[in-house]
């Protein structure tokens, strides 16, 4: 109980308990809360929609709202008019893609003629958690919808569904499929997958290759037929026809080279575009000249549609979720006009990609992925996969380290007012928890030292990359590890306190894996490279004898765990089968661990002849619903006991959003007339 929550059993232990003692739906009781001050309560333990109301303090506030000026209280209820609307609930019900009942309850102004509706994809598929953003799109015409979803067996697919008919089908050759557009006429969508930009026939039919994309960050195609692309994280635009050849350049006066997720205006030349600068925002661009203007700040996403530009706000590096407004747009003078209006609340970013979970067409609708919640809990498993010990309640938690006594967990706990990871240390036999850092910014990926006096992290300062940071345990001031202009990411520290590992992203070489000296200090900690290729390479970590390292790559086209030697220059070998990230030495460096695609946490023995490494068959030990947060290639939290014999895991216990899409129809009509 909240101690500061009147004393009384008549309690409302719920949304959806407060919005029927309301006579409302949940949508708008949670909008009085937000906006009106609706009394609802929230338990210590700080789940977001985990609350509770007393029926005597909502009867006080319904009252006082009662006595307030006409325009301030909300709108009322109407009925619907005419059989446009009657044909378009009958859509909507088609389009959920369940049986659901559609009832007006006064969230949108009233006479507006709009629909909201669930959407959800057939059994047994899932919708794409967006390895790059949001992985579906609204045809031009607002009649179809292409979106990537997960199949059982793990397989991502792009799949194509007309929005009046339950039926969704899969297109060939479209595996690792991610980001779809489409062409301006609808006859095309075009996809990433396999390091490349691809386009395929709405109806299905061959795959061609337009362009190589390396870490891509959106597309989107005119009239003429020139599609314009990001291809990689850290880099601006380039353009390339719809029917192939050369790759060029797009020019931008931008600051840096940071330019991602364009969508073209209407006259096919101008186009708006996310830019991270000095200045991140809305900008636009034109393909005619480098000229760049900043149209907005404040948000991470922005498409065109209807007049408008659609804008979610959002932009800090861990910001999970954001509104989404309309603002009336002219193509002629190509400025904002007006005040932005919202359309939706808690829509979904992707910070990692810098990308709002919306899709527009140019008929009035929209979807949005709503921003979900995980509830995990850090457990003990045994080699089964049955629980054998609980080491903390459930809440918001992401990446944990176990320290080298296995006595301590440092762990990221989301913070539920400002939506980043502080880490916590947890005394794993008393249950205890104290907080180890406490800055505005995130701090994640906590790495103990050897002896388990230290930790280091990773954390975004004044505006910079995040970068590397050290603290003893015993509550000293934290200080930099070493300098760099690019993310990095520790992943392991040598059992002899020698080395630290960790993963770089370069905008030309994606992830790398570097080692620098641990011992040395100042100018002397000079960094170096274990591993640079064209390709991924990430999660390096050193087996006990400081002879081998573990990292996973994916040089074949998914992710595989490789050891090889170090420092380098020896031979590598394929450990993992089927796909692996995450490797993780059994501290003993008797077995070698790792999670597969459907997330199987799998062990494979290995051994060593001379300089040859000579790998089992991979054994697969149980699946686990890992947490999914942070950047996608560093998911999974697991760390092995010393004897190998259990795995401290954080587990997903609960989700907190049970429909993830939702459709607007006829969004322009709750818009303010000009």
């Amino acid at each position: 109980m909240d101690p500061q929550a009147p004393a009384s059993n008549d309690r409302l232990d719920s949304w959806k308990e407060i919005a029927a003692y309301l006579k409302r739906d949940v949508t708008t009781v949670r909008r009085w809360e937000k906006r009106e001050g609706l009394p609802v309560h929230r338990h210590l333990h700080d789940r977001r929609d985990s609350v509770y109301a007393f029926p005597a303090e909502l009867d006080g506030w319904l009252e006082g709202r009662r006595n307030t000026p006409p325009a301030a209280a909300e709108p009322p209820r109407r009925s619907w008019r005419g059989m446009s609307i009657s044909l378009a609930i009958a859509a909507a019900v088609v389009m959920s893609g369940a049986l659901v009942a559609v009832t007006y309850r006064g969230a949108l102004p009233p006479d507006n003629g709009a629909v909201r509706v669930p959407f959800s994809v057939p059994h047994p598929l899932t919708l794409a958690e967006a390895a790059t953003g949001g992985d579906f799109s609204v045809s031009p015409d607002g009649r179809r919808l292409a979106f990537v979803a997960q199949e059982v067996d793990g397989t991502r697919r792009l799949w194509m569904r007309p929005l009046d008919s339950l039926a969704a089908v899969p297109l060939a050759e479209t595996e690792g499929a991610a980001n779809p557009f489409w062409s301006p006429d609808g006859t095309f969508v075009a996809f990433f997958a396999q390091r490349a930009l691809k386009k395929i026939g709405a109806a299905g039919g061959p795959v061609q290759i337009l362009a190589d994309a390396v870490q891509p960050r959106g597309g989107t195609w005119n009239a003429e037929g020139v599609i314009l692309f990001a291809v990689n994280a850290g880099e601006q635009l380039y353009r390339v026809s719809s029917s192939g050849g050369p790759v060029t350049r797009v020019d931008l006066n931008h600051v840096n080279g940071n330019s991602h997720w364009p969508d073209f205006l209407p006259d096919g030349r101008h186009f708006i575009y996310h830019g991270r600068s000095q200045k991140p925002g809305i900008y636009l661009g034109t393909l005619d000249s480098p000229q760049t203007r900043l149209l907005a700040t404040g948000y991470i996403s922005a498409e065109y549609a209807s007049g408008h530009l659609l804008l979610l706000t959002g932009g800090t590096q861990s910001q999970t979720s954001g509104t989404l407004m309309a603002q009336a747009f002219d193509t002629a003078s190509l400025r904002l006009a007006g005040e932005a209006a919202p359309l939706a609340e808690s829509v979904a970013i992707r910070p990692q990609f810098a990308r709002g979970v919306f899709s527009t067409s140019d008929t009035g609708t929209v979807m949005y992925g709503t921003s979900r919640h995980q509830v995990t809990q850090l457990v003990w498993l045994d080699r089964d996969g049955r629980t054998v010990g609980t080491v903390t309640s459930p809440g918001r938690y992401e990446r944990a380290a176990l320290s080298p006594d296995e006595e301590t967990v440092a762990v990221e706990v989301i913070d539920p007012h400002l939506e980043t990871p502080d880490i916590w240390l947890l005394d794993a036999s008393r249950g205890v928890m104290s907080r180890f850092t406490s800055e505005p910014s995130a701090e994640r990926m906590p790495l103990w030292s050897p002896d388990g006096t230290r930790l280091l992290f990773s954390s975004p300062r004044d505006g910079r990359p995040p970068e590397l940071f050290e603290k003893m345990t015993n509550g000293a001031t934290e200080t930099p590890f070493f300098g760099s202009d690019l993310i990095v990411q520790p992943t392991d520290w040598s059992r002899d306190g020698r080395f630290v590992v960790y993963g770089r992203r370069d905008s030309k070489t994606q992830w790398d894996v570097w080692v620098v000296p641990a011992n040395a200090g100042g100018a002397d900690r000079k960094p170096a490279i274990y591993l640079q290729t064209p390709f991924n390479e990430h999660h390096g970590h050193l087996s006990p004898d400081g002879r081998w390292m573990a990292y996973a790559s994916d040089q074949s086209g998914r992710w595989e765990v490789y050891v090889g030697e170090f420092p380098g220059g020896g031979g590598r070998w394929q450990v993992s089968a089927g796909g692996g990230v995450e490797p993780r030495w059994r501290p003993d460096g008797k077995e070698l661990f790792y999670v597969s695609p459907d997330g199987t946490l799998t062990a494979v023995t290995l051994q060593f002849n001379q300089r040859m490494v000579v790998p089992a068959a991979p054994q697969p030990l149980f699946r686990a619903r890992f947490g999914e947060f942070g950047a996608v290639i560093f998911r999974p939290v697991y760390a092995p006991s010393h004897d190998g014999r259990k795995f401290l895991v954080n587990v997903v216990v609960e989700e907190t959003t049970a429909s993830p899409v939702t459709m607007i129809l006829n969004w322009p009509a709750t818009m303010p007339r000009r």
